[in-house]
């Protein structure tokens, strides 16, 4: 488990607000949703299933894993990642794990 000092905590949470702030001011996506992706981007906090594939544009298998606010959003929230997320951190499997820091291999 990695612990933060106090300021950094407070910096990574002030961050991360301001991710969900920005999201959301500019897609209609769930709340929670926002959030996770916000962690993602600033922690590199590895999402549930759902944003996982829609991280690495596998859709078949976001469509399956989402509950069904994501589902319903599924349109918003790919938009969001694609054009508000940093590029290196979506776009296939191997993009996903290099953001979190996990080996690459045969992802």
């Amino acid at each position: 488990m990695t612990y933060y000092r106090d300021a950094d905590y407070e910096l990574s949470e002030r961050r991360i607000e301001k991710w969900v702030e920005e999201m959301e001011s500019q897609f209609k996506i769930p709340e929670h949703t926002a959030w996770s992706l916000a962690r993602y981007v600033v922690l590199a906090l590895p999402p549930g299933g759902f944003l996982t594939a829609v991280l690495q544009n596998d859709l078949h298998t976001a469509v399956v894993r989402g509950d069904d606010l994501n589902r319903a959003a599924l349109a918003e929230i790919s938009a969001c990642v694609y054009n508000l997320l940093p590029g290196n951190c979506h776009g296939d499997a191997k993009a996903v794990a290099r953001w979190a820091g996990e080996e690459v291999g045969d992802v």
